[in-house]
């Protein structure tokens, strides 16, 4: 998920959010009788979400004297 980071990019957690959230919505039957799924109804609302930009740095070396 992290490609070996110690922390998480907000393109990660969009990456992870169908599989975190599609199992906590219950669809109506209009939603049902429209062959609308949990995937579906995900998808259209992340595309609303602005993922914040996040500039990668490279990991700062720890300096020592010779």
């Amino acid at each position: 998920m992290c490609a070996g980071r110690d922390y998480a990019l907000p393109q990660d957690v969009m990456d992870m959010a169908l599989d975190v959230m599609r199992h906590r919505l219950v669809l109506s039957y209009e939603a049902l009788s429209d062959n609308m799924t949990s995937d579906d109804l995900l998808k259209k609302m992340l595309e609303r979400v602005i993922v914040p930009e996040v500039p990668l740095h490279e990991p700062k070396r720890s300096r020592t004297r010779v």
